[in-house]
Order: structure tokens, then sequence, then C-alpha cells
């Protein structure tokens, strides 16, 4: 099983990484994933491979923010930007919200666009 689920991960990061959009220094993946661990593991995956992404993933009810080492801001100051109403618990490197992201992939690029001038 473990086995078929890191392809299944895999997969999903390849998908996501195909919507990645640069950033400044970034390249930033926003996506949505059913499932919220599959989505955490996603997260992390992404970060691995690219050490200056910005990963937001919404699940069906959470979202999730993982950044990689290289990034500047925490995944908790940009689900404090992105969801502002959102309780957040994580630290600088992944962080989870108690709402999915609402706001459209353009709308969450302009907002983190203006946190990272």
């Amino acid at each position: 099983i473990n086995e078929l689920e890191n392809r299944y991960t895999s997969k999903i990061v390849e998908d996501l990484f195909v919507k990645a959009r640069p950033l400044g220094d970034y390249n930033i993946i926003i996506g949505h994933v059913g499932d919220f661990g599959l989505a955490i593991r996603a997260a992390a995956v992404a970060t691995q491979k690219e050490t200056s992404a910005i990963v937001i993933i919404s699940s069906e009810t959470k979202a999730i923010c993982a950044v990689g080492k290289d990034a500047k801001l925490s995944a908790r100051e940009v689900l404090n930007t992105l969801i502002p109403n959102a309780k957040i618990s994580g630290d600088s490197g992944r962080a989870v919200a108690d709402q999915k992201l609402s706001i459209s992939e353009e709308e969450a690029l302009t907002k983190l666009e203006k946190v990272l001038e």
C-alpha cells in the first residue's frame, strides 16, 4: 500500500507542478486535493523537490501551506494572508488553516505578490 500511496502522491505533485506560477524568486503552487492526509503529503513532497516553493493546497475542509527551506515567508504568514479569519496552527515550514481557500488562484497570487514586495 505504501508504494501505491507514494506513486499516487507523486502523480498529484507532478500535476501541481504543471500549474506552478513563478512569482519573484518563488514558485507558487496552488491546488486542491480532496483528502486532507494526501494534501499534507503532497505539500511536503513538493517543497522537498522545489526548495523555493510556496505550496497551498485546499482539501474539502481545510487549507495546508508548506514552504520550501529557501522561502522567506512562513507558512503561517501565507495562510494568514490568504485566509485572514481562519484559525491557523503550525510553524514556519508547514501550517494548517481550519478553512479551505475560498478565493481564486489569481486573487491568491495578487495577495502573495503584495506580501512578497
